[in-house]
């Protein structure tokens, strides 16, 4: 069964090498640069979970992250960040992400938390 990943990252590089490492795993991965990108492919796509940067441009992760719970409790999401010291965290934990990841990511990871199911899903 593949795997429908959305990737939220300003990054457009990094969005490239997950969605294709991922991509060559047989999943399937859209990437989103910005909050209002990853509304719009929410909107059109259900997911199996989410991988969200905190720093956006414009909205951030966190707040992305807020309307993905009131919207979809139960997807999981996990974070991701270059900034593990990041005061927002802990409200993302409270929010119900799943976890984090600290960039650099290490592609094998990347694939094991999805191939591993994600994370659990987040009770509703």
């Amino acid at each position: 069964m593949t795997t429908r990943i959305l990737l939220v990252d300003d990054e457009p590089n990094f969005g490239e090498v997950c969605a294709a490492y991922l991509g060559d795993a047989g999943h399937a991965v859209d990437v989103a640069c910005s909050a209002d990108d990853a509304r719009a492919c929410l909107a059109m796509q259900e997911y199996d979970g989410v991988f969200l940067d905190l720093v956006l441009p414009g909205e951030d992760g966190l707040s992305l992250l807020s309307y993905i719970r009131r919207r979809w409790p139960a997807l999981p999401v996990i974070m991701v960040t270059a900034h593990d010291r990041d005061p927002r965290l802990p409200a993302a934990l409270a929010l119900g992400a799943g976890g984090l990841l600290v960039k650099p990511v290490e592609m094998s990871d990347l694939r094991a938390l999805v191939e591993e199911g994600l994370l659990p899903r987040v009770p509703e």
